[in-house]
């Protein structure tokens, strides 16, 4: 293994795992950076990297499916999302897999602008909207995987959410912001609730990544 290449993977996993302490302690209350942001009827998320893939899990307690599956997620051909019963029997634990290959590749050429589920625009990005991939699976609706020049995220929907109010924190790792995680209240409509995760892909992170797939 080269020393580049063990430079690079040394990074982005001190990078990961900072981000999942933050999530971590994000749902519990206690985020990093001075600010503390819980999700109502979330544990988690937390983030990993696992291989190739940026793996983010989480138990949504509000929302509880008698069978799972795993769902490609389109566009993202090497990515997916698993959903399951809760090993409680009381909620459901989700896992969205984005392959490093989807963030790096020319997928955002095939994606259509989008916003908030429901029309809102998106917290934290100028525009309001980026290249977005929705979807549906079967008893959830609205999961949207975005997809920017200069950024990653995934929204995930949450029944049961306050109506109105859109809460976004920053996070920081050695002074560093790495991204945001936003809590999305219901709309006029008392839908499409839930929470935004926006990861920062930086030049530097974008060389990082693309290392180790070398």
């Amino acid at each position: 293994m080269s020393t580049i290449f063990s430079k690079s993977k040394m990074f982005i996993l001190a990078l990961v795992v900072s981000m999942s302490m933050f999530a971590t302690s994000c749902g519990n209350g206690n985020g990093v950076g001075g600010s503390s942001l819980q999700i109502p009827g979330v544990n988690g998320p937390t983030i990993n990297l696992v291989g190739m893939d940026v793996v983010i899990s989480m138990t949504i307690t509000a929302f509880t499916i008698d069978i799972g599956g795993s769902y490609y997620i389109p566009n993202f051909p090497n990515s997916s999302i698993e959903v399951s019963p809760s090993e409680s029997g009381s909620g459901t634990l989700v896992s969205v897999s984005v392959n490093l290959n989807d963030i790096l590749g020319n997928n955002i050429q095939n994606l259509s602008e989008m916003t908030l589920p429901g029309g809102r625009p998106l917290p934290s990005v100028a525009a309001g909207q980026l290249p977005a991939s929705a979807f549906t699976i079967p008893a959830w609706d609205n999961v949207v995987v975005y997809l920017g020049p200069t950024v990653f995220g995934v929204f995930i929907p949450v029944p049961g959410m306050i109506q109105g109010a859109i809460v976004t924190a920053s996070y920081k790792v050695s002074g560093t912001t790495l991204g945001t995680l936003s809590l999305v209240g219901s709309d006029s409509n008392k839908q499409n609730g839930g929470f935004l995760l926006l990861i920062n892909i930086t030049n530097t992170l974008k060389n990082d990544l693309a290392a180790i797939g070398k």
